[in-house]
């Protein structure tokens, strides 16, 4: 499950405490798997992050049962962190639960999208920084999320299709 391919050498790896999701064969976590935590407290920085989809080559991850969690990192988890990869995040079942810094959603110029079909996923700050395009879909579940944030120039579409939209903390 963690590395189904293993000619594919650069798949997946944890690295400093965080799990980087790269390769054209997605990351699929499930009940099995239970709860897991990445938290990135002793990595230098800026790579304090508990989770890393789409750094070097683009990612997918798919959480289907149990619980991820990258609570405790000091950085927030990134989707798409470098130029052309495209990074995807889909909760369908289980839960996603981003650490205190949140979820950045595009890091480079590929497409990027957190899908929330089923499940949880709780986000502190949904921070959206991308020179491309990046899509949030709520299309079943709960995304609860206390704050999305802007930047940069590209275009930021959310979709709202189904599912529960839930105020976090509030915030300004």
């Amino acid at each position: 499950n963690w590395n189904p391919n293993a000619f594919n050498t650069t798949f997946n790896s944890t690295t400093n405490n965080r799990l980087n999701v790269n390769g054209a064969q997605a990351l699929i976590y499930t009940a099995l798997e239970g709860t897991t935590v990445y938290a990135n407290t002793t990595n230098a920085s800026p790579n304090f992050r508990g989770l890393v989809i789409g750094s070097g080559s683009s990612g997918t991850m798919i959480i289907t049962g149990g619980t991820f969690s990258t609570a405790g990192s000091l950085a927030p988890d990134i989707i798409g962190n470098t130029s052309s990869n495209t990074g995807t995040l889909t909760i369908n079942g289980g839960n996603y639960i981003s650490g205190t810094p949140g979820l950045f959603l595009g890091g480079g110029s590929g497409n990027n999208f957190l899908n929330v079909q089923s499940g949880t996923a709780t986000i502190t700050t949904l921070s959206i920084n991308t020179t491309f395009a990046s899509t949030t879909s709520l299309t079943g579940g709960t995304l609860e999320v206390d704050k999305i944030t802007t930047s940069n120039v590209g275009t930021y579409t959310i979709n709202l299709d189904g599912g529960t939209l839930k105020a976090g903390a509030g915030a300004s």
